[in-house]
């Protein structure tokens, strides 16, 4: 399983509309599990501190699918919802759980880092 980390910086004005997005019946969770495959979950986490930022973790079945994804047309429409909300975006990359020991890794490419900043077409996170 493969997990994809994302930090969000949200306008103000939009919080509501950005946490809606990801509530069962939201638009980012129902396209995503229509137009993603191998998309386990997703994980909405707000912060108790900065009650503008946020974190998105992915359930991946593997990083096949991930990179799959990433490279489908759906993705481009998925990545303009979050263009209007979002002030910033953070793609933390991904991650594998439990973690591999150094002779069972296998490389990772560090391409996904920039799919969020590239999706935005900005790179003020």
């Amino acid at each position: 399983m493969i997990h994809v980390l994302r930090f969000y910086v949200v306008a103000p004005e939009k919080v509501s509309a950005f946490i809606s997005m990801f509530r069962d019946g939201g638009i980012y969770r129902e396209l995503t599990r229509r137009l993603q495959w191998g998309l386990i979950a997703i994980d909405l986490m707000r912060s108790l501190e900065f009650k503008t930022a946020f974190i998105t973790q992915e359930f991946w079945l593997s990083e096949e699918a991930y990179r799959t994804a990433q490279n489908a047309p759906a993705q481009s429409v998925l990545a303009r919802l979050f263009v209007k909300t979002t002030m910033s975006c953070l793609d933390l990359g991904l991650f594998v759980f439990p973690p591999r020991i150094d002779h069972q890794w296998q490389d990772i490419s560090t391409t996904a880092v920039a799919h969020c900043v590239q999706d935005h077409g900005r790179e003020d996170a």
